[in-house]
């Protein structure tokens, strides 16, 4: 299997894990010392993926959209890929960053934004 579809398969379980709540699901899939970082209330706030997931109860768990992939990235082992979706009444967009561990890619880091379906703003991407 090539990187990008190894690094969709990864993303695509994300998702999924957000999506259905299932926190052993999400958890598998990140690097034992990754971040999460969010914006809310107009500050960022950063987690790690255990602390961050232990709330996830507080969303429904629905079954989405299909996850976007807007586009992957790779430079030997790691990459940056950005997926966009649907959750609980929210458009998702979400920036990760994954690292080859033991020939299998993890999440490293997740950055992310939420807004209200309607509200969303259109991310944008711009060369160096």
């Amino acid at each position: 299997m090539i990187a990008s579809q190894s690094i969709e398969k990864v993303v695509r379980a994300f998702v999924k894990g957000l999506q259905e709540g299932d926190i052993p699901l999400l958890m598998q899939h990140f690097t034992t010392d990754a971040v999460i970082q969010y914006y809310e209330g107009g500050r960022c706030e950063t987690r790690r993926p255990a602390d961050y997931f232990a709330n996830l109860s507080r969303f429904s768990r629905t079954a989405g959209s299909d996850c976007r992939i807007e586009g992957i990235d790779t430079l030997g082992d790691v990459a940056h890929a950005y997926v966009s979706y649907v959750q609980s009444g929210r458009a998702i967009t979400d920036y990760l960053a994954l690292q080859q561990v033991d020939g299998a890619w993890k999440i490293a880091s997740r950055s992310f934004h939420a807004d209200p379906l309607g509200d969303a703003l259109t991310p944008g991407r711009q060369a160096a």
